[in-house]
C-alpha cells in the first residue's frame, strides 16, 4: 500500500484520508468512533 515514504500516500495520510497507526485503521475513522473498533474492526 504504501509504495514510497514521500509521496501520495504521505499527503493522504496527513489529511487523515487512510493513514495507517494503529492496525492498518484510518485515524479519520478511528478517532471517529472508536467504539467500532472492537465491534468492527473492519471499516470502509
Amino acid at each position: 500500500m504504501r509504495a514510497a515514504p514521500h509521496g501520495p500516500d504521505l499527503e493522504a495520510g496527513t489529511a487523515g484520508t487512510h493513514v495507517t497507526g494503529h492496525s492498518g485503521i484510518p485515524y479519520g475513522w478511528n478517532d471517529a468512533q472508536p467504539a467500532r473498533i472492537g465491534v468492527m474492526p473492519r471499516g470502509p
